[in-house]
């Protein structure tokens, strides 16, 4: 991938678009917070272990995939890997709509199911996201593209509870994850269009050895965006 700068066009609509993506990823995460332990009550009469195990079973699926998303990313390049992953969250915060018409253990099945779904996805997007970042930015630029990344990935885990509960009472189970599971879909054209084909690897590890020398901690702690970042990783 060429070396782009962040505040120039094609940087910013290439941090824009991974910082989207992630933000809509983490929405989907949470929007069925404030229903699903009532739902999977109502539904499967589930135990509170049944419902801890649906929320762990996203996260788990991604800690195993992304090894996998790791390895493939060098043969099929990151931005397919980045694809992938948009799809795979599509697919599944979708699909997670139509456990509204199922009923006992096959709803907690279908469930688990559409979240191992997300997960990957999010395995798949986690690992070509910051891949593509370390490629495409350097120095300062790859601190404050990954600071905003890191924002947006907060703002995704907390409007989506909001987003999820607003919608539910208002139209119900399903709606949700339609209207999330869509703008996965309308993302999709955008990181075909913005990010680019991978066409050099990402930085070696010599090369990265050669630019740690000029690295310290205060100048990464004086760079405005670093220092919000930490601050809000603390206090959160």
């Amino acid at each position: 991938m060429a070396v782009l700068e962040l505040h120039s066009r094609a940087g910013s609509l290439v941090s824009l678009t991974i910082c989207l993506l992630m933000f809509i990823s983490y929405s989907s995460f949470t929007v069925l917070v404030p229903f699903f332990g009532d739902a999977a009550e109502l539904k499967a009469d589930a135990t509170e272990i049944e419902v801890g195990i649906m929320f762990s079973i996203l996260f788990v699926a991604s800690l195993i995939s992304s090894p996998f998303f790791t390895s493939y990313s060098k043969r099929a390049g990151r931005r397919r890997v980045l694809l992938i992953g948009g799809c795979l969250g599509a697919v599944g915060t979708m699909s997670f709509a139509l456990a509204s018409i199922l009923n006992g253990k096959v709803f907690l099945v279908w469930c688990g199911v559409t979240r191992a779904i997300q997960g990957i996805g999010l395995g798949a997007a986690g690992t070509a996201g910051y891949s593509i970042i370390g490629s495409v930015f350097r120095g300062e630029d790859i601190v404050r593209s990954l600071v905003y990344l890191q924002v947006a990935v907060g703002l995704g885990g907390m409007i989506g509870p909001v987003v999820g509960g607003v919608l539910y009472e208002y139209i119900g189970f399903v709606y949700p994850f339609i209207i999330i599971g869509s703008v996965f879909v309308l993302l999709l054209p955008l990181i075909v269009y913005a990010v680019p084909e991978d066409s050099e690897p990402v930085m070696s590890v010599r090369r990265f050895a050669k630019k740690r020398e000029d690295a310290t901690f205060l100048r990464l702690i004086a760079i405005p965006e670093v220092l919000f970042g930490s601050l809000s990783a603390v206090l959160g």
